[in-house]
């Protein structure tokens, strides 16, 4: 196991792993080493609703969507998500 397989973590596209959202263009969303979304470099986020997952991220603010894609306009931060045990 990984110290990645535990919490909230961060990879950019570069294989750099983060406890704390990046500075960079684009980042990946892991929680207890599940893939959970990705923040776009245009700073839409995709959320994946991946049924094998027994977490997924809820917004805590509305954002305009488009094709599954939330659109944010700028980089996300901590106060706009949460990680939540999803109901199976």
């Amino acid at each position: 196991m990984k110290l990645t397989d535990f919490g909230l973590w961060f990879k950019d596209f570069y294989g750099k792993w983060f406890t704390t959202i990046p500075q960079c263009e684009a980042f990946r969303i892991f929680y207890d080493g599940l893939d959970l979304g990705k923040q776009y470099s245009d700073y839409d986020l995709l959320i994946y609703h991946n049924r094998k997952s027994s977490y997924i991220i809820k917004l805590k603010k509305e954002f305009d969507k488009k094709s599954g894609y939330h659109i944010i306009g700028r980089r996300l931060t901590m106060d706009d998500f949460e990680v939540v045990k999803r109901w199976m």
